[in-house]
């Protein structure tokens, strides 16, 4: 059963999501991780996948990305000659860019089309705030419009980023001097986006409950606020929340986990396909 799949759309608007629709199966990113599985097993695809989801669709939160992760790494682990990590990483990116980072399940640094993933030890101290406004981000309209903002001169073209190390020395200062951004969020503060008025209000708010960090997560909709501790986090809950629920926003608290980096998923690193 897919999650909530996002409309399509073109030009320089970012479109909703409409609940009532269902992503098409051959772009449903579980469907694809399965089917490429079974291909680089040299097996006949017969399977039946049941989700229960409740990462929203459109919101930049990887929850599509994940899941596909979650199915490989099942079918993995349940396979008699599992792929290592090596092939599990080839399959992953094939299914979509962002699906081999979730393999690793830990902060990680990624590069390259999304298929090079460093996993790093990390332990968080602070607490975010998430906050879903009541639209969600069509990611391909989202990249095409950037795309021509760039084209047009409008944004800078990506830089380097410094490395693996100056990302794990930045996350190990405290949130109020990261210098991390998002590209997407001069675009969807820009006049051309439908919602600037929104994102400029949740991120306005989050700042002033005390979030030493905001930004938007993905490609949309989502913003989230890093704050310091978890006590402020708490806090922030309901001064966030009256201002931002009537107008449709839902507000979550989460306290990052801290997960181990793995060298190989399931058996991988046991048995492993030559």
């Amino acid at each position: 059963k897919a999650g909530k799949p996002p409309r399509g759309g073109g030009g320089d608007t970012l479109p909703e999501t409409d609940p009532a629709l269902r992503i098409p199966l051959e772009k449903n990113l579980m469907y694809k991780a399965a089917r490429l599985f079974y291909e680089k097993k040299g097996r006949p695809f017969s399977l039946e996948i049941s989700i229960k989801k409740k990462i929203p669709a459109g919101a930049g939160l990887g929850g599509g990305s994940s899941d596909a992760a979650a199915v490989l790494l099942i079918l993995n682990s349940a396979s008699v000659r599992p792929l290592n990590m090596h092939r599990l990483r080839q399959t992953a990116v094939a299914a979509g860019s962002d699906v081999p980072f979730f393999l690793s399940r830990a902060p990680a640094y990624v590069y390259g089309q999304g298929e090079t993933v460093q996993p790093f030890l990390f332990e968080p101290t602070f607490a975010v705030l998430i906050v879903k406004p009541a639209f969600a981000s069509d990611t391909r309209t989202a990249f095409t419009l950037l795309d021509k903002k760039r084209a047009a001169g409008l944004m800078p073209s990506p830089g380097p980023w410094a490395g693996r190390r100056a990302l794990i020395e930045t996350l190990n200062q405290p949130p109020s001097q990261w210098t991390f951004y998002n590209d997407f969020q001069p675009v969807f503060l820009s006049r051309s986006s439908p919602h600037a008025d929104m994102y400029r209000m949740i991120l306005t708010t989050l700042k002033e409950a005390g979030a030493a960090f905001v930004s938007l997560s993905g490609s949309g909709s989502c913003v989230y606020g890093i704050f310091t501790t978890r006590p402020e986090a708490t806090a922030a809950v309901k001064p966030v929340t009256d201002i931002l629920k009537p107008l449709g926003c839902t507000v979550w608290r989460c306290t990052p986990l801290r997960p181990k980096p793995r060298s190989s998923p399931g058996r991988a690193a046991k048995t492993a396909d030559t």
